[in-house]
């Protein structure tokens, strides 16, 4: 028992000692501090519990900043008071960071944003920038003197949810892919459904699909269609500056000619285009022009003007305007197309219009009858011929009103509406053909 009692004496001179020691040293040595943990795992002493409390806030804050909801810490976080030396305590930054590094739905490294979504995660910078530069580097080339993302595109280093993926081709595929919007379709001069939906890369089924109520067959300059775009999920904006030579229109001098009818006119003088030397910035997006400005030009050619005679003499009533009216008023029956008429196929060259049997059929412009009888299939027929050589047909009638070289005026009664040659109902067979050949006339009408 002898060393027991040593032992316990020790202590008690040990004991003795301390309470000698002066407070001052005792305070440089020591100090009353509070032990952080969390689930049991120790994290490290802070020298107050204002300390504990703003790193767990601060950890907090950046848990749900990543995971994008609501989280919380700091239940499965515990203080316990404690004496420790000063090199043991820790910052609240410090404390911050341990508290992350316990986290498990997030990770830290380098994180590719794309506006506010989270894109893709990568431990090395070099990685992310290798995509980006994967994606750009076709819309690049030796005048690119600018590019940019649209969106506006990030890497920084920050925590992140674990669900953001890390996979190289899975980030480059979500940043090229596309996003099928709702949007609309002007019909302008010349444009058929076929076309339309062929330029917007979609089917003519699909693009009737989206408008019910239009028929295809029959589109009217200014109607608006229902279309669906597709619109990248990342655009790629580069500005070129390129120069070139580009033509210059020759100016043009009118004189006046009493031989000419008013609204015709006739070059004189053809004369010969410019040319200047531009320098430019070219602005595009994933290599569409979208802008273009102007930094300097210089005339590298002068232009030779052109010289066009106008006339003044008064045009007659029959002469024609260049423009068509319906020949009458009715329900188109039948279209230009592939038809079934008395139990065979055939192609229906023209538009027939159904009206009351002796309806006035009208010139849809001005010109000289070429033809005016019987022919074949076309029953009672009338053709004018237009002054560009256009010629219109007007068939089936029950009553002609014109004769064979009679002017007519836009408007002019030519015929009565009937049923005669191969007709199955009283209607308007109306045909627009130029040099010879059938042309569709809902383009002139």
């Amino acid at each position: 028992m002898p060393p027991m009692k040593r032992k316990v004496k020790t202590a008690a001179v040990l004991l003795s000692a301390l309470a000698l020691i002066p407070s001052l040293t005792v305070g440089l040595l020591y100090t009353p501090a509070y032990a952080v943990s969390i689930d049991g795992e120790h994290l490290g002493v802070v020298s107050d519990t204002e300390t504990a409390r703003r790193a767990v806030e601060s950890a907090q804050a950046e848990v749900e900043n990543a995971i994008g909801s609501s989280a919380s810490i700091a239940e499965a976080v515990s203080v316990g008071w404690t004496v420790v030396s000063k090199e043991e305590l820790v910052s609240e930054e410090e404390l911050a960071e341990r508290l992350l590094e316990q986290v498990e739905e997030i990770q830290e490294g380098y994180v590719l944003s794309v506006g506010d979504a989270d894109v893709g995660f990568a431990l090395a910078k070099e990685t992310l920038e290798a995509i980006l530069d994967k994606l750009s580097s076709p819309y690049q080339n030796e005048n690119t003197k600018e590019i940019h993302f649209e969106p506006e595109v990030s890497i920084q280093y920050g925590h992140v949810s674990t669900e953001v993926t890390d996979d190289p081709e899975q980030i480059y595929a979500t940043l090229t892919s596309n996003s099928i919007e709702a949007a609309s379709y002007t019909v302008t001069s010349g444009d058929t459904f076929s076309e339309i939906a062929a330029s917007l890369d979609m089917r003519q089924r699909e693009l009737s699909e989206l408008n019910p109520s239009v028929d295809p067959n029959v589109l009217m300059i200014g109607d608006v269609l229902n279309i669906r775009q597709a619109i990248p999920f990342l655009s790629v904006v580069t500005v070129d500056e390129i120069t070139y030579t580009e033509p210059t229109p020759a100016p043009i001098e009118y004189v006046e000619d009493a031989s000419l009818y008013k609204g015709d006119s006739k070059v004189l003088s053809k004369g010969m285009e410019g040319e200047n030397w531009v320098r430019a910035e070219v602005t595009y997006q994933n290599g569409t022009e979208t802008a273009r400005t102007i930094l300097e030009s210089k005339v590298q050619k002068e232009p030779e003007k052109k010289v066009v005679a106008t006339g003044t003499k008064e045009r007659p009533a029959t002469s024609s305007k260049g423009t068509y009216i319906w020949p009458v008023n009715g329900t188109v029956t039948s279209s230009p197309g592939s038809r079934s008429l008395f139990g065979s196929k055939e192609y229906h060259a023209g538009l027939d219009i159904a009206v009351p049997y002796g309806t006035k059929v009208k010139a849809a412009d001005g010109g000289t009858v070429s033809f005016a009888g019987w022919k074949g299939d076309y029953g009672n027929l009338v053709i004018i011929t237009h002054d560009d050589g256009t010629q219109t047909y007007y068939a089936h009638n029950s009553t002609l009103l014109v004769s064979k070289g009679d002017s007519v005026y836009q408007g002019q009664a030519i015929a009565k509406a009937g049923s005669t040659g191969r007709s199955t109902g009283s209607h308007c067979h109306f045909e627009v053909r130029v040099n010879g050949k059938v042309q569709n006339p809902y383009n002139y009408l």
